[in-house]
């Protein structure tokens, strides 16, 4: 999942921050729909404008 996270982060990071926010909450809660176990591990991300 990291490399599809990082791939993830490399392609929206162009995007206006509220459209990379929405598109890691649709992305990530369909990781996690269609994963086999249970998440148990925390996932934050700190966007910063500079």
């Amino acid at each position: 999942m990291l490399s599809n996270m990082k791939n993830l982060l490399l392609e929206i990071h162009q995007a206006p921050l509220n459209e990379q926010q929405k598109n890691l909450e649709q992305t990530i809660n369909s990781w996690i729909a269609q994963a086999q176990e249970r998440q148990i591990d925390d996932i934050l991300v700190w966007g910063i404008k500079v």
